[in-house]
């Protein structure tokens, strides 16, 4: 039991890794164009910010008592979830720009790229309820946007939890390793250039 949930932490570590350095990233660039002090806490919430879409994994486990590829639902439907954010321009632009670049960066990122494990979101919900993936394959031709049904990805989805996790995070994948690069980078910035 320890050894499985020590794999699925790994797994979902470097899962985000990529999003939450992001986010650091994110904080710093925008503190240097607002003038905006950080700290640690800022910093924190950067990360958080960038993981938000995913909160709806959790979600999915606790009301369809399963966990797969397959749990972008609300919170990865752009049109639904900037509206929700939009109140933070008015108290304040370093904000409401890290909110909404962290979202888009993480929305870029899950519709990004030719893996299995990609097949973008709803970029288009309500008005579509197709997910539409960027620079990928589709019956073997590339394109630079696909579009997939939901019928498409339950039959693309049809493993469970830790296969998925362990096939597309633990086997150590290029988004792996681009993950955790990109965190050692957001660190190096951060605390060589002040932070």
């Amino acid at each position: 039991m320890i050894k499985k949930t020590l794999k699925r932490g790994a797994a979902l570590f470097l899962a985000g890794a990529i999003d939450g350095s992001l986010g650091v990233l994110l904080v710093f660039a925008f503190s240097k164009i607002f003038h905006h002090p950080v700290s640690f806490w800022i910093y924190l919430a950067g990360i958080i910010l960038a993981l938000i879409p995913d909160i709806d994994l959790f979600i999915q486990k606790i009301f369809e008592k399963r966990c797969d590829g397959n749990h972008r639902k609300y919170l990865h439907y752009p049109l639904f979830i900037f509206p929700l954010f939009f109140f933070l321009s008015f108290f304040s632009l370093f904000w409401a720009y890290l909110v909404c670049l962290c979202l888009i960066t993480h929305f870029i990122h899950d519709s990004g790229g030719n893996e299995e494990n990609r097949w973008g979101i709803k970029w288009l919900w309500p008005f579509s309820d197709n997910y539409y993936q960027f620079f990928g394959k589709k019956r073997r031709k590339f394109s630079v946007i696909l579009e997939w049904t939901p019928r498409e990805i339950e039959k693309r989805v049809s493993e469970n939890w830790d296969s998925w996790l362990s096939k597309n995070y633990l086997k150590f994948p290029a988004e792996s390793f681009v993950g955790i690069l990109l965190g050692i980078f957001a660190l190096i910035i951060v605390f060589w250039r002040g932070g």
